[in-house]
């Protein structure tokens, strides 16, 4: 039996594939809203828009920490999420039409929305192990 010498842990390859999904779906809802001509005024759309993917990022981070702890105690959320940070960084550089500046913006925005997630569920865990 030979000893493979790098691996990688089902839940990064399952989490990945998973946000990638939702994060397609998050993208095409808010683009949905965005493109539709509702009868609200633009920016109340805008604004219904934002909220949505900024909870559906929040969702996303919360329900990878969630995976993680109950896969093993050695995963790490915060890995996966660099990682896909950085696939939207890249991504986003080479065929986005905006700044760099921008581009970083948005997607550590994006990061710290994924992290908020790990925070809620940091916090709720702790307060469940309290009681």
């Amino acid at each position: 039996m030979q000893i493979t010498k790098y691996f990688i842990p089902e839940f990064y390859i399952k989490n990945t594939v998973i946000s990638f999904i939702f994060l397609c779906l998050l993208a095409g809802v808010v683009n949905f809203i965005l493109d539709q001509n509702l009868n609200f005024n633009e920016y109340i759309q805008i604004g219904i828009a934002t909220v949505i993917g900024m909870l559906g990022l929040i969702l996303i981070g919360y329900y990878n920490t969630l995976s993680a702890y109950q896969a093993e105690k050695k995963s790490k959320a915060l890995f996966l999420h660099i990682f896909l940070i950085l696939c939207f960084l890249i991504t986003d550089c080479i065929w986005s039409q905006a700044s760099f500046l921008t581009i970083f913006l948005r997607n550590l925005a994006y990061f710290l929305l994924l992290e908020f997630g790990v925070f809620i569920y940091k916090k709720r865990a702790k307060v469940f192990r309290s009681k």
